[in-house]
């Protein structure tokens, strides 16, 4: 494992440092008007101010952030466990977590860089600690990109149904910003930029980060469990001998997606008509969460190991906004198409149609920003699906999965003191979660925060496993 892990970070370098290498030797041409107008800047990789103010006045520039939170489980449904010792989700958590952004600037190319540090990335993920690499050169209307990134295609507000490169990071559930639990990838990325606000983009990567789960703790998903309980119990039984002599058999239960059978690959274009900003996109690769084949488990009377497997996927992606009036509207909508068109493999997931679509608004009281929006999705071909074990299989047969996501804020004191409260409703399946969150800016470095999340549910939710999940969370942020 250490040695797959160390073969990931040598491409993102060699990406990053071949790029650097070529990209700082020679004499490009920035855009046109001398700047970069129409690019992505490195500002958005980055919450560190520091960076920008320094830019103009030195090539080489430094930013750093130092965190510390401790958060309280608070047990389950209404309280009832809070600070039961005989709960084991009654437990504070601390975690102190620092992070270094290092960028070096010139007019034709930039080099970019983020190291993070905390608990889980020196103990379990150390391929971590160089969070992102970039470099970047401007080549005329052209611009090109290498190394370890995070890319974000489409229009939706934290939603996204058509951004499927990078992976999420749902060890800390989804508590955190949406390009927080990102997981940077080694990327080629190409960008043209035309007149009219028209843009083209070519992507790829040579391997593949699955979604991340938690392994152990109280965010640990229950299929997870029910996986490794089947394993388990097969370890444990006849299968022990025949797994000796067997060795593909233990391989194949987790696949390993650093390799170039994993590579992904897309394209998209963006423009401008009138007030409407619209886009197209394209998506080859494979889904980040594994499908479980319980076929050999089954057949064999649970003495042969469950397999896991990353379906193929192709996605199809339409996206767009508008400003109309105080609404700033949204939108995007994509067909996940999958290996199994006709519906009919257990195995393997059914296409299926997905959407983001919502607006924001600000209210005339005080500063109260509304942001609704709706994340939705509806499997294909269900009928065919028959098995308890199939890949897609709902027991209530409701094979649509929309969220409402509710997010209100305003500010006070000059914005110095921020309230936002988030809501996530589960039409289908009942879920409730609630996330609210007040900050306040002590000094332009100095931020404390006080946060929060209460989740619940019918017993049978998307989310029911984590119903004793509830939190509070003090957290203290200094950036300089």
């Amino acid at each position: 494992m250490k040695f797959l892990f160390l073969r990931k970070f040598l491409i993102s370098a060699v990406f990053a440092v071949s790029g650097a290498s070529i990209l700082f030797a020679q004499d490009f041409d920035a855009a046109d008007d001398g700047s970069a107008d129409g690019f992505d800047s490195f500002e958005s990789f980055s919450s560190f101010s520091s960076f920008d103010e320094t830019a103009e006045a030195s090539p080489l520039s430094f930013g750093a952030e130092m965190e510390l939170t401790a958060r309280g489980m608070l047990g389950g449904d209404s309280l009832d466990g809070l600070f039961n010792d005989g709960d084991a989700r009654d437990i504070v958590f601390v975690n102190p977590s620092a992070e270094l952004n290092i960028g070096y600037t010139t007019d034709r190319a930039e080099l970019f860089s983020v190291l993070k540090a905390d608990r889980d990335t020196l103990e379990l993920y150390p391929e971590d600690i160089i969070e992102e690499l970039t470099v970047r050169a401007y080549l005329g209307d052209f611009m090109l990109e290498a190394g370890k990134m995070k890319v974000v295609w489409g229009k939706g507000d934290e939603l996204h149904v058509i951004d499927n490169f990078n992976a999420n990071d749902y060890t800390d559930f989804i508590f955190p910003d949406y390009i927080d639990r990102r997981l940077a990838e080694p990327m080629l990325r190409l960008v043209w930029n035309g007149s009219g606000n028209l843009r083209a983009e070519a992507v790829y990567t040579p391997v593949m980060t699955a979604d991340r789960f938690a392994e152990e703790g109280p965010w640990v998903p229950g299929q997870l469990e029910k996986v490794s309980s089947a394993a388990g119990g097969v370890l444990m039984g006849q299968a022990v001998a025949a797994l000796s002599s067997d060795d593909s058999a233990a391989d194949s239960v987790i696949p390993e997606t650093t390799s170039f059978d994993y590579g992904q690959a897309g394209l998209r274009l963006t423009g401008t008509a009138g007030l409407f900003d619209w886009g197209v996109s394209y998506y080859f690769g494979h889904y980040k969460q594994p499908t479980v084949d319980w076929s050999n488990y089954a057949a064999s009377e649970k003495t042969r190991l469950p397999e896991l497997h990353y379906d193929r996927l192709q996605v199809f992606g339409l996206e767009g906004a508008a400003a109309v009036g105080r609404f700033n509207l949204r939108g995007e909508v994509a067909y996940y198409l999958s290996e199994d068109t006709a519906g009919d493999d257990p195995w393997v997931k059914n296409n299926s149609l997905n959407w983001v679509v919502g607006f924001d608004v600000d209210i005339p009281i005080h500063n109260v920003n509304v942001n609704i929006q709706n994340n939705g999705s509806w499997i294909l071909n269900n009928d065919k699906i028959e098995s308890a074990m199939d890949a897609d299989f709902n027991e209530d047969e409701k094979y649509t999965n929309n969220k409402i996501v509710l997010r209100v804020s305003d500010s006070f004191f000059h914005e110095k003191l921020n309230a936002e409260v988030r809501f996530v409703w589960g039409i289908e399946r009942g879920d409730f979660i609630l996330m609210p969150e007040i900050t306040y800016d002590f000094t332009p470095e100095l931020e404390f925060a006080l946060s929060g999340m209460y989740i619940t549910g019918r017993d049978d939710s998307e989310f029911s496993y984590w119903h004793d999940n509830s939190f509070v969370q003090l957290g203290v942020k200094y950036t300089f």
